[in-house]
């Protein structure tokens, strides 16, 4: 089998609940080293690629897209109200489908969202998975002044 999270999904169970989830964030506030890595799920993507085992499925509606978006920003004020606001951020990964799916613009609010509520450790990591058939010149160049600093293309 593929190992691309941990945990890994066989262990979530209908066992850990909403409350183990918040409790769980609390209590990492207490844990070292303290640096703060987000991951975030953009599902997304134009069309599936033969060769992906991603959770991901094309966007057909936009509707869907831009209700999934407002759901993240929900979980991410959530989980930035848990967190001790003294932590640092030492990563931010856009995984997928294709975060490049989005507008840069979606990206960079994302981003700010979460670099405007921490500090971050000297030179953080702020990586993106792109499909390079997706991004011309104008967005490769803006992708960086979003705040991205690593790309995995493919």
């Amino acid at each position: 089998p593929r190992y691309t999270s941990y945990p890994p999904a066989n262990y979530f169970t209908g066992g850990f609940g909403m409350a183990d989830y918040e409790r769980a964030i609390r209590e990492s506030n207490t844990l070292p080293p303290g640096h703060l890595s987000f991951y975030i799920h953009i599902p997304f993507c134009r069309h599936l690629c033969h060769y992906c085992g991603c959770n991901s499925f094309p966007a057909m509606k936009p509707a869907e897209v831009d209700r999934y978006i407002s759901a993240l920003h929900t979980e991410m004020d959530a989980v930035i109200g848990m967190i001790d606001p003294t932590r640092q951020i030492a990563q931010i990964h856009y995984g997928g489908g294709s975060p490049t799916f989005l507008p840069v613009a979606v990206l960079k609010e994302m981003n700010d969202r979460l670099l405007s509520a921490f500090t971050c450790i000297d030179r953080p990591e702020i990586a993106i998975e792109c499909h390079p058939g997706y991004l011309n010149e104008a967005y490769w160049m803006a992708l960086p002044e979003a705040g991205f600093n690593r790309f995995s293309i493919g």
